[in-house]
């Protein structure tokens, strides 16, 4: 069986800023918003400020045709996307090319060249611009057309999609393709996708972007809750050291005070970003979007980053309101010594002139 249309998507996001312009961004040469198709219906996705999606250039992957795009998303995300041209492969030569590029570390060196150079190049539309050291990746095998048509069942006799996925040169236990094929989704019986936490397949002979494009979203909001959750135990850390460098002496009032603009500022921040990053993206529920999308969410474990995240917010405040409340009694100590000295000075005058 041969592929007569299909390629392979490498993607690898990082997190370059607390917010990118992409309104300003969206008036430069090339650049595209990120839509919907009807196919699914364009009304049940609602993307609150779309992606911008940026052509770079065209080149060679292992002597293979490899278009480079750049996405640009509100929340300070930056996608590098390599596009892979798979057309005339057999299902061997699908299985060990897509292996290699499982273990292919020069991706991620192609990758981080790309992103230094938009980081140079786009730097203007960046807020607060820095490169966060870790990243996401996410690989997509997309095939639009057999030598032959196929039905989505047909797919499960012809590829072995567990081994495929897994990059594993052997098949595998009835138990592990079991749980990887309970991730699978058609909307038709001409189609068929199949997720799994770091790659996915994907049959679609409509040529249609809408699930990479939201698998590609997933992945970039998994990126920003786990930047902020690695933040906030750096906020925590540095604000627990803090306080305990404090002797609680009442002169230290003005260092309560200093700490808990500090931690109302970054409250402040964390809670607005997290609400960007959530709310950035609404499907209707119970569409065949939803599922997928939340489905991709769970898989990627975004429930447990946010309850993480909500659970040092938590903690933030309540640290918050501990030291408001030690300010306050700081407050009124320094305003009871004030008091004393000022009757302790009326004593004096009063014995002096008396």
């Amino acid at each position: 069986m041969i592929i007569n249309k299909g390629f392979i998507l490498v993607y690898r996001i990082y997190d370059v800023a607390s917010e990118i312009d992409l309104n300003k961004l969206s008036n430069s040469i090339d650049s595209k918003r990120i839509e919907m198709s009807k196919k699914f219906g364009k009304r049940l996705v609602y993307l609150r400020n779309p992606p911008i999606i940026i052509f770079l250039e065209e080149g060679i992957y292992k002597n293979l045709k490899t278009q480079v795009f750049v996405k640009f998303y509100e929340f300070g995300a930056v996608s590098i996307v390599l596009k892979i041209v798979i057309d005339g492969f057999d299902i061997k030569q699908l299985f060990r090319f897509f292996r290699e590029i499982l273990e292919d570390e020069k991706i991620d060196e192609i990758s981080k060249n790309y992103l230094n150079k938009v980081f140079i190049h786009y730097h203007s539309y960046l807020k607060k611009p820095s490169i966060y050291e870790d990243y996401e990746d996410y690989t997509v095998v997309y095939i639009q057309s057999f030598n032959r048509n196929l039905k989505a069942f047909e797919i499960f006799q012809e590829i072995d999609l567990a081994k495929l996925l897994l990059g594993e040169k052997y098949h595998l236990s009835e138990q592990i393709e079991s749980n990887l094929l309970r991730n699978k989704f058609s909307y038709s019986d001409e189609d068929l996708i199949v997720l799994n936490w770091d790659s996915c397949f994907i049959y679609e002979p409509d040529g249609i972007m809408d699930v990479p494009d939201l698998i590609e979203f997933a992945n970039a909001q998994i990126l920003e809750l786990r930047y902020y959750d690695s933040y906030l135990d750096r906020v925590l850390e540095e604000t627990y050291n803090t306080i305990e460098s404090f002797k609680g002496s009442i002169f230290e009032y003005y260092k309560y005070q200093k700490i808990l603009k500090r931690l109302l500022l970054l409250y402040n921040e964390i809670t607005e970003a997290k609400e960007t990053i959530l709310n950035s993206l609404k499907i209707i529920e119970d569409s065949y979007l939803a599922r997928i999308y939340s489905k991709m969410l769970e898989i990627l474990g975004a429930y447990n980053w946010q309850r993480s995240i909500d659970s040092k917010e938590r903690t933030l405040f309540e640290i918050y309101n501990f030291l408001n409340t030690q300010v306050s009694n700081r407050r009124l100590e320094f305003l009871e010594i004030i008091i004393i000295f000022v009757i302790l000075a009326e004593m004096i005058i009063f014995l002096i002139i008396g």
